[in-house]
């Protein structure tokens, strides 16, 4: 659910199923690079030197309301 250039002309179609699921993020957005980014760096950094083995989701909080609306 990351919205990058290069998935740009893909999703430029309204009809493309992303955009449904982007309205059904709770945060009511795709994620950017950048997201994703902030977490690696957090993870690099020293304020992450105590998470192990941890599943990090970068999804705004989609997978938290999964299945999601109906269609």
């Amino acid at each position: 659910m990351i919205d990058t250039e290069g998935g740009q002309e893909l999703i430029a179609d309204p009809a493309h199923p992303m955009h449904r699921i982007a309205a059904s993020v709770p945060l009511g957005r795709l994620g950017t690079p950048a997201d994703v980014v902030n977490v690696a760096l957090f993870l690099a950094s020293d304020k992450a030197a105590y998470v192990t083995g941890a599943n990090i989701v970068v999804d705004g909080g989609w997978s938290a309301v999964l299945p999601g609306p109906a269609a």
